[in-house]
């Protein structure tokens, strides 16, 4: 079986490679067997990092399609052949050992496995077409193989996310920007109902700001401040994984 991580960087700062690649250091310290994959427009640069083992050309793309970006990146990475696939963040570190997920989605009975949000953000991201009572899932953590129904989930996904910026594009809302992928992958998860969902505890996509946390934080994930941010909050919450931590705004309190 090979498992991989797959992340994306596009942008003209190189902040984002630099994350991308501390992310995979830390991938490779916990999974040194699990390969690494970057999307990237900075081909050359991501070649010299020697914990990326697999580099997805991208294009140049405009500065409003970025919200787009990573559902590119994830359908790129089919030809990578990995037989499971880890998407998060080049923001985001890898604080402990999770092969038991890659094995559980190896097994072929499931499909996606993901985690909530902290909170359940429907009106600050208006869901279209979904019923009120369905979950709302983050798309920040994404365990899969690929098969028919995570091919047709990913590009349906993809196709919603378009639909949404046009929306945007047309409207004449002053300051009206691109609608962020949260939501086009939730009504893509509602209109994909055959799916077979694992629903992850928020370890596996931890943010950290307020809470009680259990067990080791698998994954720390640091919106816009880096994977070295995320990977120093998730050693300091793992140094006493056996009890309960209690936190406020990423000090631990308890």
């Amino acid at each position: 079986m090979t498992f991989g991580v797959n992340c994306t960087a596009i942008a003209g700062n190189p902040i984002y490679l630099e994350w991308a690649c501390f992310s995979a250091k830390t991938v490779k310290k916990f999974m040194p067997s699990v390969r690494f994959s970057v999307y990237t427009n900075m081909v050359k640069e991501a070649r010299k990092c020697g914990h990326i083992d697999d580099v997805l050309e991208a294009p140049d793309y405009p500065a409003e399609d970025w919200h787009g970006v990573m559902i590119d990146g994830i359908l790129a990475s089919e030809k990578l052949g990995y037989d499971v696939t880890l998407f998060t963040g080049a923001d985001t570190a890898i604080c402990d050992d999770m092969t038991e997920i890659f094995d559980l989605m190896a097994t072929g009975k499931f499909d996606l496995a993901l985690t909530q949000p902290r909170d359940q953000r429907k009106r600050r991201y208006p869901l279209r077409g979904v019923h009120e009572g369905f979950p709302y899932y983050n798309d920040g953590t994404q365990f899969f193989p690929w098969n028919d129904a995570t091919r047709k989930f990913y590009r349906d996904w993809r196709d919603f996310q378009w639909t949404h910026k046009v929306e945007c594009a047309n409207s004449r809302k002053l300051g009206t920007r691109i609608h962020p992928t949260q939501a086009s992958f939730n009504e893509a998860l509602y209109h994909n109902s055959d799916l077979r969902l694992v629903l992850l505890p928020k370890n596996y996509n931890e943010q950290l700001w307020t809470g009680c946390i259990y067990g080791k934080v698998k994954i720390v994930h640091v919106h816009g401040a880096g994977a070295k941010k995320a990977w120093r909050l998730g050693k300091r919450f793992n140094e006493n994984w056996q009890k309960p931590r209690l936190f406020r705004n990423r000090e631990i309190i308890r």
